[in-house]
């Protein structure tokens, strides 16, 4: 047995450049790129209408939004056309949608009432190219379900991860010890190995009461 001390030679190594190390190691790129969980103040850049709810009296309008350092992330609001009430899919009426819809508004700082519904949404929504696009707001940002969690690095510098479950618990083995893994793709497999769907990115969860203002076409 030889006790040689081998050559180093890296001409064939598959990684190439510390950019290449990041995507092995594995979230770095990622976290730069995308939002994490937590507070952030948005730029609506973007509005579509994309037609009507399941419920046609309601309308689907998707804002595209941006943050520092270029983050992007999109969230549909839901808005009512002819009716506060919005009728699910079993046939129920909820009042969920409006609320979210509320909280939206509130974000812009518009206070909305029954008895002034209609003035306010054809002053914000009619043309919003030129009512939203443009405007700052507060906005809320995690995972509406299962994520894979980063917990930090440990003692020697290896980067650990988890899977926490949508009701805030961290997944466990057999003995209740939290499992961790080395890489976000690695939990990502157990995740599907094990038949546990997760969210591989965040969304908007809700808004924060913006400053107190009125609707009115010379935004």
């Amino acid at each position: 047995m030889s006790n040689a001390i081998p050559k180093f030679s890296f001409g064939g190594s598959t990684i190439k450049s510390e950019e290449d190390l990041a995507s092995l190691e594995g979230g770095s790129k990622r976290e730069d790129k995308y939002f994490r969980p937590g507070t952030y103040q948005l730029n609506i850049t973007k509005v579509e209408y994309q037609g009507s709810a399941s419920d046609d009296r309601w309308g689907k309008f998707l804002l595209h939004l941006e943050g520092t350092g270029g983050k992007t992330i999109r969230s549909q609001v839901m808005v009512p056309f002819r009716d506060v009430a919005f009728t699910g899919k079993n046939g129920k009426n909820t009042g969920y949608p409006y609320s979210k819809f509320k909280n939206f508004m509130s974000a812009l700082g518009i206070v909305v009432t029954v008895p002034t519904l209609e003035t306010v949404l054809t002053e914000v929504f009619t043309n919003p190219d030129k009512t939203l696009v443009g405007r700052d707001l507060s906005a809320n940002i995690g995972y509406q379900g299962n994520y894979v969690g980063y917990m930090g690095k440990d003692e020697a510098g290896i980067k650990k991860y988890n899977i926490t479950m949508k009701d805030g618990s961290i997944l466990s083995d057999a003995s209740g010890k939290v499992m961790t893994f080395p890489e976000f793709e690695a939990a990502l497999h157990h995740a599907e190995v094990n038949a546990i769907e997760v969210r591989k990115f965040v969304d908007v969860l809700d808004y924060n009461e913006g400053k107190a203002g009125v609707a009115s076409s010379n935004w």
